[in-house]
């Protein structure tokens, strides 16, 4: 990873020196330096420092690029100059960037800070002062005083902080937004791409999820030691394996959904890989809640339901998007026939239609789970994302979250929530 030490020279080279001294054991092969034109019988002269400063980088076999900023007193010619600089450090490639704002005027300092933390700088930034409480009777740092002092609470380290706080709080698309302009290497690069997918996830995009946690696998051994992201390190280990089964799930379910034969769709696809498609709707239902978008919960606690009434009738070889009643036997069919409204009959299985043709295979749910996804049918169709304008209230979304894990277990015949904590985004 290319890194560079961008420095404001002013009438003082030992300083300078010494913050070179220090890149030079950091393996930085870059050095930028911003030095003010002279003012007139100004000595020393700020160019002669920034030569000498230059010579002792090019002696540790560095890279120089030099930048003469027209007025040092004047603020707008200052960061005019250090974005230029900017630029120049953004086509170098540079991935991490240490920034001396130690000589120079005041408003060079001001405006290389300031710089660095407004334009749009690939690298991570490191801030970087060389001082020390020695000094000679002209109020210079003396050299054996001098130290590095440097701040790593830079731009970059609290967009990421701000990022896995909203993480905690499911707002992935927010965390999504505010991580764009993160590096795109190193740590922070990885923690962009995986808040990326983890975005995907949320979306139900699993199969571009999928592929993203892909290619992150291998930094997920090399980054164990990383301070920043170990929140979201190990979520990301777990949901490596499972997207990749959810996303083989969701494709086979759409190509039954397309018209493709069950059983051809579904080789290779294990049982325990579709129960993950309404399990992870539950989750995502969770994930609603937490975010206090009740509507939303229940709407995904109800797909939930759907999907698992779909996979129950796929799993009895019925297509429930185009189901052919011939199929069955004439005795199943006058069951079913008996057990549906005004014996309408239609190629398209609701959750209603789906559990009564279920019924007809032994596989039904008891009576009073029938009226408990009833409740739940009522209050999604009621609700404003639907064809009314009830809004849903906590204790409603719990209630029906609670009871959409017992329905989706009961079709299933399963331990959902067993399933649940194999794709669960806890931070």
């Amino acid at each position: 990873m290319e890194a560079g030490l961008i420095i404001t020279v002013g009438t003082t080279a030992e300083p300078l020196v010494k913050a070179i001294e220090e890149a030079a054991n950091e393996n930085i092969t870059f050095i930028y330096l911003l030095y003010g034109r002279p003012f007139p019988d100004q000595t020393p002269n700020p160019f002669d420092i920034a030569n000498e400063v230059k010579k002792k980088a090019c002696s540790l076999n560095l890279n120089v690029r030099t930048f003469e900023i027209q007025d040092p007193e004047d603020f707008g010619s200052c960061l005019s100059t250090t974005s230029h600089a900017i630029n120049q450090i953004n086509e170098n490639g540079i991935r991490r960037l240490v920034v001396n704002f130690t000589g120079g005027t005041k408003p060079m300092s001001a405006a290389l800070t300031h710089g660095v933390l407004i334009e749009p700088v690939d690298a991570e930034v490191v801030l970087d002062y060389t001082g020390g409480i020695a000094r000679n009777g002209a109020g210079r740092v003396t050299r054996g005083a001098m130290r590095v002092k440097r701040h790593h609470e830079t731009r970059i380290e609290k967009i990421a902080r701000d990022a896995l706080n909203l993480l905690k709080y499911c707002q992935y698309s927010q965390a999504f937004s505010i991580t764009r302009s993160l590096p795109d290497s190193g740590r922070f690069g990885f923690l962009k791409r995986a808040i990326e997918a983890l975005d995907l996830w949320d979306n139900f995009h699993y199969q571009e999820s999928s592929e993203l946690l892909k290619k992150l696998r291998p930094q997920t051994d090399v980054l164990t030691d990383v301070p920043l992201p170990k929140d979201i390190l190990e979520v990301i280990k777990k949901l490596i394996q499972s997207s990749f089964s959810i996303s083989n799930a969701t494709n086979a379910l759409s190509r039954i959904q397309n018209g493709d034969e069950i059983k051809k769709a579904l080789k290779g696809i294990s049982k325990e890989e579709l129960f993950l498609v309404p399990a992870d709707a539950l989750e995502n239902a969770g994930r609603r809640f937490l975010e206090k978008r009740y509507t939303d919960a229940v709407l995904r606690a109800y797909r939930a339901i759907e999907s698992a009434v779909q996979i129950k009738l796929i799993s009895v070889d019925i297509n429930p998007w185009d189901f052919d009643i011939e199929r069955i036997g004439e005795e199943k069919r006058q069951q079913f026939s008996a057990l549906t409204e005004n014996n309408t009959l239609t190629s398209k299985l609701t959750i209603s239609s789906g559990l009564n043709l279920l019924k007809v295979f032994n596989k039904g749910i008891s009576e009073e789970l029938e009226n408990t996804l009833k409740e739940i049918q009522a209050t999604r169709n009621n609700s404003y994302l639907e064809h009314g304008y009830h809004k849903v209230n906590r204790e409603q979304a719990e209630r029906i979250m609670e009871n959409a894990v017992r329905l989706v277990g009961n079709i299933l015949e399963i331990d959902v929530k067993h399933i649940i904590d194999q794709i669960k985004h806890e931070l």
